[in-house]
């Protein structure tokens, strides 16, 4: 299990990692009170990478937040994608393509602030040799879904 919580609003969450025809996918479900009928599970991440190390976060609004890796086809190297579920939708963003600068590592960092603001920072090698590494962060917000291009800080 990635991440339960019983919501302000009484509704349940959980969120989990599954291998499906070897491919690992994160899902989510979801019961509006601990009487109500689960969800069908829906998936938060692209059914087509192979999703791994994941972080969610919820914030006292109950919006959501998911970071993971995977092997991306646009670079050849492992790279971060985020989704994700404001509460007054209650419907999951696209996978967002976050990082694009070198390799990463297993380490990503995830904040979620109840006034909606986001922030990711990771690791990644920034020479092909893997010698040297950088710290990266983007940032966003929950109502506008929109990243602000990764820059290096370090």
């Amino acid at each position: 299990m990635l991440l339960s919580k019983v919501c302000t609003s009484g509704k349940l969450i959980a969120i989990w990692l599954i291998n499906d025809s070897d491919i690992n996918i994160i899902k989510e479900s979801n019961a509006a009170s601990s009487i109500a009928a689960w969800s069908l599970p829906i998936n938060v991440s692209n059914i087509s990478l192979s999703a791994s190390s994941p972080i969610a976060v919820i914030n006292n609004n109950d919006d959501i937040v998911v970071v993971w890796s995977a092997y991306s086809s646009l670079n050849g190297l492992q790279n971060y994608f985020v989704a994700t579920r404001p509460s007054g939708t209650g419907i999951w963003s696209s996978p967002v393509h976050l990082s694009t600068i070198g390799s990463v590592h297993n380490d990503a960092r995830l904040s979620l602030h109840d006034n909606g603001n986001i922030l990711v920072v990771w690791t990644a090698y920034t020479t092909p040799d893997e010698t040297a590494v950088g710290v990266y962060t983007s940032s966003s917000n929950i109502a506008t879904g929109i990243w602000a291009t990764p820059i290096g800080i370090s």
